[in-house]
C-alpha cells in the first residue's frame, strides 16, 4: 500500500503491517488530496482519493483574570490567548447565574470579556477553547467579596511618647459588616532595616491593643492594614518617642567677609557681645540631651522695643543686623514634649565698608598739576581709622572718626585730620610715571577694608578710539534681516590706542527707523536686556584676601574692548531699527574727553509657515537594533522651537494601546538647515522586547511672528520584525594553542519567520573587534582567528549574531576561547607533522616490501627522537597545565552525558578536583602519543599476512620509538589501563543478564558487518548523517574535535568504540527508565542495525534515534577507506580464527553468553597480531577470561606489546 500525503512525500506499508495506526506529520495548514494505491503481486490495484483539510490545533492556550480577585458590583477582565489555532471557538462560563458567552476567535483577539459579579461568594470561571481538532479547558478559582473602605476601623495611639515609655496603638473595629476571609495587621519600621509586621487579627472582637519599645528616641513610621483577597486599606501611622531637652547653652558669633572661608569670631565689648551690622551673626545653640528640635528665636531690639520672631529647623543659625542698637535675643529649644531657653545680650555697630567705587578720579593726571580726589564711604563709619598712601613716596595720611584720641589709628605721633563722608583730597604728583593710590579703613567691629587704584602721570596723547560693528549695515535700505522669533546677538569692538584713558561710559541705543525715510522715530528702552562689556585688562589681585592691587600697565600695546547687545526672540516688533554703540572716554592732558559711536541698521521680519513636511499614515516594518526616524517638520526658516506633544503607546496582550512610561528618554532629534526632525532610539524596542507593534504620536505647534499658532497632529503604527530565535551556538574547542589553529562554531535550531540570512561571527579583545566569518550556516565550521589582530595568550571573546532578512538579529555569545603558546603545542606540532606524511606511507605499503615498510618506521623513530626534548620540557608543564586548563573551562565536563558513578569509578575519585587532575593527566599525554601510535598499527595491518619473521622486524622498528620516550609511554600506559579496565568492568558486571547476552551479541554482529564491509562494499555505509556524537562519546574522546581525528583507527577500536557507545546509552537509560523493558527494546533494535550492516544497508527509518545516529556516525567517520583493499580477506580470518571448542573440547563454554564473549575476542585476537601472547584458550572459565583477554585487548590498544607471537 502506498500512501501519498499531498504534499510531495508518500509512505510504503507492506500487507503484514495493515491494521497500525500511522502518523503522517505536514508541515503546514492546507487542503489536500490523499491518494491511497493497493497493489498485489498479480498487478490488481484499488485507489482511494481522500479529501483532508489540514488545520492548527490549539496551541498554548492561556487564562489571565485581572484583577485576580473580585470587588462586588465591579468588573473582572478575562483575557484568552493561544500562540497557535484555527477556527476557535471561545465558551465564557462564570460560575454565577449568568448564561455562557460564546464569542469566535476573531471576537477574543480583538477584545477582552468583562464580567461583573452581584452576589458574594467563591466561583469558577471556565472558559472552553474549541475547533475540530479538539477542546481545551481552563479553570480560575476568583473570590468575590465587598470591599474594605475607610472608616471600618479607628487608629488611636498615646504619640507623642516620653522617650524610653511604651508606645500603644489601639485599632477599634467600627462594626461595619465586611465579608471573610478578612484580616487586620499592623507594620513598624524601626529605621535600621528592621521592620515588623504583625497580624492582629481575624476580627473576631471590636478592639486590638498593641505596644511599642523603642531603643532609640525619634520619629517612627508604621501603617495599620484591613485586606481581603479583593481590595484593602491603608492607615499611616506617626509615633514619635521623645527624649527630653537638657542643659542648652548658646554661643553669638559673626562671620567676616575676607578672607573667604574664615573662621567666625566671638565679639566681644565691656560686657556684652559686640557684633558688626551687615556681617553674618551665627547662634550656636547647644543641648546636651533632647530629641530632634526647633527653635523660636526672640529678638528685641532694646531701643526701639520691637521683638521679632522667628522659627529655624538647625543649629547653628544664621542671621544678618541690618541696624545699630542693643539687642537682647533669646532662643527657646523646643520638642513635642518640652522646651528650654537661652538669652543673650549684644550689641551691634557700624562696619568700615570702602567699595571699589569709592574713589573718583580719572586715571592720568600730568606732572605738577594739583589732582583731586574724592572717597565715600558705602555705610556710617564709627570709630573707624583711615589711612591714605599716595605710592609717591610722600608721607601718609590719616583721618580718624574719633575727635579726641588717636589710639590704635595710624603711627604713634602722626597727625590725624576728621575723617568726613565723602573725604575731599588733592594731591600733586612732581614727576611722570605709574603711582598706586592706597586707601585702607578699619574699625574694632569688621576687618581692614583697602582698595587701590593706579594713576598714570604723563604728558603723552592718546589718539581717538576706533570703533567698528561686526556685519555692519550702513544704511537702513540695506539692514541685515533678522527673524522676530529667533534670539540674535549684535558685536561693537572698541579698539584702545593706549590704556591712559578711563573709560567714562560705554552704552548700546536701539532706535525704531521710519521705513519711508529712514529718520529715527524712537529709542527703544533697553533695561530689561543683556548688554555686556569685555574689556582687556589685567590687575593684579592680593594673595590673602582676594582685593584688586593694581591695574597692569598696557599702554604699549593695543587693547581692544567687545561690546554685546543680545536681542531676545520677540523682543522687537516688525520694522527697520538702528543699533548705536557709543563710548566716552577722558584724555589726560587737555582734560577734553574723547567720544566716539559706530550704528548699523537691521529689519526684523516675520518668519514663514511651518508644517509637516508629509502626512504620516499607515504602517511601517521596523527593526528592534536600528533608531527609527518618526516625524520632520518643514520650515522655511527655522524661526522658533515648535512646542510638541509626545505619545509613545504599544499594543499589550490583551489588545489594548498603552502608554510607555518615562517616554523622555527614548526621543531623538535631528536639527537640520530647514527642517526638524523627531525620532525615537533603539533602546526603546530592546527594553520592551516582548511588544511587536508601537504606535508613535505627535501634536505639534508652529508660531510664526505675530501671526496665529499653526497646529498639527500626525501617528504612525510600527510592526517591530520579530528577531530569530529559538537557537543555540556552540564553540570547541575551548582554546587554542597558537592563532594558527582552527575553532569549530555550529549554530543550530534557530528560527525567523522571515528565514536566517546569515550568520556573523566577532573576536572582539580589549577595544578591539574583529568580524571573523560570515556563512549562511554553521555546522562544526572550521573557523581561524585574525592574525596580527589578536594575540596569543589572552581570552578573546567569540560573539555571534544571527541575522534574518529583514537585517534583526539576535546575538548569541559563545563566551571566551584561550588562546596560547606552549611547548606541548610544538610536540603536537611535530608529532602532527609525521600525521601528514601519509603520502610517502602509502606508497611504500602499496609496493607490499616488508623491509621497505620497516624503514619508513624506524625513519619516523628518529623524527620522533628530535622531539625528545619537548617531551621532557611538557613533562615540566604538568603543573602549569592543570591551572591552563581550569581557567580556559576545558576540565568542566557535561556530567549528564554518562553515568557520573561510571567516571568517578573509572578514575578511582571521590571529587571534581581529582577527576580535572586524572582528566589532564590522561588528556596531556593520550592525545599526543596514541596518534602516532594508531599510524604505526595502520602500518602493520597493512603489511597484510606476511611471515612471522617480517612482523617481528617491524615491530623492533616501533620498539625504537618507544625507547625515545619511556617516561611518556608508562604515564599513558598507567592512564590507559585506569579506564579502560574499569569500563570493561562496568560492561561485564551488569545485573540483569538479559542485557549482558545482548549487548555483546549485537557488539559481535556489528564487528562481523565491520569485516564483510570492508570487503569491498565500504561506498554504501558511508553515508555520513548529522548527529550529536557528544552525548555519547566515550570519556577520551571528550573534547577532541571527531573531524580534525586522522582515521587511523585498527579494527578492534572500532569494535571497542562501539561497545563503549552502547553501553553508554544503555547507562543513561537504565537511570531513568525500567531496566529490561529500556535494554530489550534498545539492544533489539540495535541488533536489526547490524543485521542491516550485514547486508550493506544503512537504516532509516528505526524508533531509537540515538542508537542508529551513534552507529552511523561511527562507521562513517571513525573506519578508512584507504583500509579497504588491504583488509584481510574472509578466508584468511576463517583460517586463522583457532576454534575454542577443536583446541580443548572439554572446556567447551555451552553458555550462549560466553561463547559470545569468546567469539568476539578470538576475531579481536586475529585483528590484532600483538595480542597472540595471551590466547583464548587458555582460560577455563568466564571469570578469567575477562580478568586477562579482555582486559589486556583493551589496553594493548595503548600499550602496543613488544613481544609478538
Amino acid at each position: 500500500m502506498l500512501i501519498y500525503g499531498g504534499d510531495g512525500n508518500q509512505m510504503k506499508i507492506s500487507s503484514a503491517q495493515f491494521g497500525v495506526e500511522y502518523v503522517y506529520d505536514y508541515e503546514e495548514v492546507k487542503t489536500v488530496n490523499v491518494t491511497t494505491v493497493l497493489t498485489n503481486p498479480i498487478g490488481q490495484h484499488v485507489v482511494i482519493n481522500t479529501i483532508k483539510e489540514m488545520m492548527w490545533p490549539i496551541v498554548d492556550l492561556s487564562l489571565q483574570v485581572i484583577p485576580s480577585h473580585a470587588v462586588l458590583n465591579e468588573p473582572v477582565n478575562i483575557s484568552v490567548s493561544m500562540l497557535k489555532g484555527d477556527d476557535v471557538n471561545v465558551t465564557y462560563i462564570y460560575g454565577d447565574a449568568s448564561l455562557p458567552v460564546k464569542l469566535t476567535q476573531h471576537e477574543i483577539l480583538r477584545s477582552v470579556q468583562s464580567h461583573t459579579y452581584t452576589v458574594v461568594g467563591n466561583y469558577t470561571i471556565t472558559v472552553i477553547a474549541a475547533n475540530i481538532m479538539g477542546a481545551i479547558t481552563m479553570t480560575y478559582d476568583i473570590c468575590v467579596q465587598k470591599p474594605v473602605r475607610e472608616g471600618m476601623f479607628t487608629v488611636i495611639t498615646n504619640a507623642p511618647i516620653k522617650f524610653p515609655d511604651t508606645l500603644i496603638v489601639e485599632v477599634l473595629y467600627n462594626g461595619i459588616l465586611i465579608d471573610y476571609p478578612t484580616t487586620l495587621s499592623i507594620m513598624v519600621d524601626y529605621g535600621d532595616g528592621h521592620v515588623v509586621e504583625e497580624q492582629l487579627l481575624p476580627l473576631d472582637n471590636n478592639s486590638v491593643t498593641y505596644s511599642f519599645d523603642f531603643a532609640q528616641p525619634g520619629v517612627y513610621l508604621g501603617s495599620v492594614k484591613l485586606n481581603n483577597l479583593a481590595s484593602d486599606v491603608f492607615f499611616p501611622l506617626q509615633m514619635n518617642s521623645v527624649e527630653l531637652i537638657e542643659n542648652v547653652s548658646m554661643s553669638v558669633l559673626w562671620q567676616p567677609l575676607t578672607p573667604r572661608n574664615a573662621s567666625p569670631k566671638l565679639g566681644v565689648w565691656a560686657h556684652t557681645y559686640a557684633l558688626p551690622m551687615n556681617r553674618p551673626i551665627i547662634y550656636d545653640v547647644r543641648k546636651s540631651k533632647g530629641s530632634p528640635a526647633w527653635y523660636e528665636v526672640y529678638t528685641e531690639n532694646l531701643s526701639s522695643g520691637m521683638v521679632n520672631v522667628s522659627t529655624y529647623d538647625e543649629s547653628p543659625i544664621r542671621v544678618s543686623m541690618s541696624e545699630a542698637g542693643d539687642y537682647n535675643v533669646t532662643v527657646r529649644v523646643k520638642n513635642d514634649l518640652s522646651h528650654e531657653s537661652v538669652s543673650a545680650l549684644f550689641t551691634i555697630q557700624h562696619t568700615a565698608d570702602l567699595s571699589p567705587s569709592a574713589l573718583s578720579t580719572s586715571s592720568t593726571t600730568i606732572p605738577g598739576k594739583p589732582k583731586l580726589f574724592s572717597i565715600s564711604l558705602d555705610s556710617e563709619c564709627v570709630d573707624c581709622c583711615m589711612t591714605v598712601d599716595f605710592g609717591d613716596g610722600s608721607p601718609l595720611t590719616y583721618f580718624s572718626s574719633r575727635t579726641n584720641t588717636n589710639a590704635s589709628c595710624g603711627e604713634l605721633g602722626a597727625k590725624l585730620h576728621p575723617l568726613s563722608i565723602p573725604l575731599m583730597l588733592n594731591h600733586t604728583y612732581l614727576e611722570e610715571g605709574a603711582y598706586d593710590l592706597s586707601v585702607t579703613l578699619k574699625n574694632p567691629f569688621t576687618e581692614m577694608m583697602s582698595f587701590t587704584k593706579s594713576i598714570a602721570v604723563s604728558t603723552r596723547h592718546c589718539h581717538q578710539p576706533e570703533l567698528y560693528i561686526e556685519n555692519q549695515r550702513s544704511s537702513f535700505l540695506d539692514a541685515e534681516p533678522r527673524y522676530k522669533s529667533v534670539l540674535s546677538t549684535t558685536y561693537a569692538y572698541t579698539v584702545l590706542v593706549c590704556s591712559d584713558t578711563l573709560m567714562n561710559s560705554k552704552r548700546w541705543k536701539i532706535y525704531s527707523i521710519n521705513a519711508d525715510f529712514g529718520y529715527r522715530v524712537k529709542e527703544i528702552e533697553l533695561s530689561s536686556i543683556s548688554t555686556r562689556v569685555t574689556a582687556q585688562l589685567i590687575y593684579s589681585i592680593n594673595a590673602d584676601f582676594g582685593y584688586r592691587v593694581k591695574e597692569i600697565e598696557l599702554s604699549s600695546i593695543s587693547t581692544r574692548v567687545t561690546a554685546q547687545l543680545i536681542l531676545p526672540h520677540l523682543f522687537l516688533d516688525l520694522g527697520y531699527y538702528e543699533l548705536e554703540y557709543s563710548v566716552s572716554m577722558s584724555q589726560g592732558v587737555d582734560g577734553v574727553p574723547f567720544y566716539a559711536n559706530v550704528s548699523t541698521f537691521i529689519q526684523i521680519i516675520r518668519c514663514a509657515e511651518g508644517g509637516l513636511c508629509k502626512q504620516v499614515t499607515g504602517g511601517q516594518q521596523i527593526n528592534p537594533t536600528n533608531q527609527l526616524a518618526l516625524f520632520a517638520l518643514c520650515l522655511d526658516f527655522i524661526c522658533t522651537f515648535p512646542k510638541y506633544h509626545w505619545d509613545i503607546l504599544y499594543f499589550d496582550k490583551f489588545k489594548f494601546w498603552r502608554n510607555i512610561p518615562d517616554q523622555r528618554r527614548y526621543i531623538k532629534g535631528v536639527y537640520g538647515e530647514n527642517s526638524q526632525g523627531i525620532g525615537v532610539s533603539e533602546v526603546l524596542f530592546l527594553d520592551y522586547p516582548q511588544v511587536t507593534q508601537f504606535q508613535f504620536s505627535l501634536s505639534f505647534e508652529v508660531k510664526s511672528g505675530t501671526s496665529s499658532a499653526q497646529t498639527g497632529f500626525a501617528s504612525l503604527d510600527a510592526f517591530v520584525n520579530k528577531l530569530p530565535f529559538g537557537g543555540t551556538c556552540s564553540i570547541s574547542p575551548k582554546y587554542v594553542s597558537s592563532a594558527e589553529m582552527p575553532f569549530y562554531v555550529t549554530c543550530e535550531d534557530w528560527r525567523d519567520d522571515n528565514g536566517i540570512q546569515k550568520y556573523e561571527i566577532y573576536a572582539s579583545h580589549g577595544n578591539s573587534t574583529a568580524l571573523v566569518y560570515y556563512s549562511s550556516h554553521l555546522s562544526n565550521t572550521q573557523i581561524y582567528l585574525p592574525n596580527g589582530h589578536l594575540h596569543e595568550n589572552f581570552y578573546i571573546s567569540v560573539n555571534i549574531r544571527v541575522v534574518d532578512y529583514d537585517n534583526s538579529y539576535a546575538s548569541w555569545s559563545l563566551g571566551k576561547v584561550r588562546v596560547e603558546r606552549s611547548s606541548m603545542w610544538h610536540l603536537y606540532n611535530g608529532a602532527h607533522s609525521l600525521f601528514n606524511d601519509t603520502h610517502n606511507m602509502d606508497i611504500v605499503l602499496q609496493g607490499g616490501e616488508i623491509k621497505e615498510v620497516s624503514k619508513e618506521i624506524l625513519r619516523r623513530a628518529a623524527m620522533f627522537g628530535e622531539l625528545s626534548s619537548l617531551v621532557t620540557e611538557s613533562l615540566a608543564e604538568e603543573s602549569t597545565l592543570a591551572t591552563d586548563f581550569k581557567s580556559a573551562g576545558l576540565v568542566q565536563t557535561d556530567w549528564d552525558s554518562y553515568d557520573k558513578e561510571v567516571m568517578r569509578k573509572s578514575f578511582n575519585v571521590t571529587g571534581n578536583g581529582s577527576f580535572q587532575e586524572a582528566w589532564r593527566k590522561y588528556d596531556a599525554f593520550r592525545n599526543e602519543v596514541s596518534k602516532v601510535r594508531t599510524t604505526m598499527i595502520t602500518a602493520l595491518s597493512n603489511v597484510g599476512t606476511g611471515s612471522i619473521e617480517s612482523l617481528s622486524l617491524v615491530a623492533t622498528a616501533l620498539d625504537a620509538v618507544t625507547v625515545v620516550y619511556p617516561e611518556l609511554d608508562r604515564r599513558a600506559q598507567e592512564t590507559s589501563i585506569e579506564i579502560t579496565g574499569r569500563l570493561v568492568d562496568q560492561l561485564m558486571e551488569r545485573t540483569v543478564d538479559t542485557a549482558q547476552k545482548e549487548l555483546v551479541h549485537v557488539a559481535t554482529n556489528i564487528f562481523y558487518s565491520i569485516e564483510n564491509a570492508f570487503q569491498g562494499s565500504v561506498s554504501q555505509l558511508l553515508n555520513p548523517i548529522s548527529s550529536d556524537f557528544e552525548q555519547s562519546r566515550v570519556v577520551w574522546d571528550y573534547d577532541t574535535n571527531l573531524e580534525s581525528r586522522e582515521p587511523w583507527l585498527d579494527t578492534g577500536e572500532a569494535v571497542h568504540q562501539t561497545l563503549d557507545n552502547l553501553q553508554n546509552f544503555t547507562n543513561s537509560k537504565l537511570q531513568k527508565q525500567s531496566s529490561h523493558k529500556v535494554v530489550g527494546e534498545g539492544l533489539a533494535n540495535a541488533e536489526k542495525i547490524s543485521k542491516a550492516v550485514l547486508n550493506n544497508m544503512v537504516p532509516g527509518d528505526l524508533p531509537i534515534e540515538i542508537i542508529r545516529n551513534d552507529i552511523q556516525v561511527f562507521l562513517s567517520k571513525e573506519i578508512p577507506s584507504r583500509l579497504t583493499n588491504k583488509t584481510l580477506s574472509s578466508g584468511i580470518v576463517k583460517a586463522e580464527i583457532p576454534s575454542l571448542c577443536d583446541l580443548q573440547p572439554q572446556n567447551c563454554l555451552k553458555d550462549d553468553f560466553q561463547e559470545k564473549i569468546v567469539s568476539l575476542f578470538n576475531v579481536a585476537l586475529v585483528r590484532n597480531p600483538f595480542l597472540y601472547k595471551s590466547k583464548v584458550q587458555d582460560f577455563k572459565d568466564p571469570s578469567q577470561l575477562y580478568d586477562s583477554s579482555v582486559s589486556k585487548y583493551f589496553s594493548a590498544r595503548f600499550l602496543m606489546m613488544r613481544e609478538p607471537s
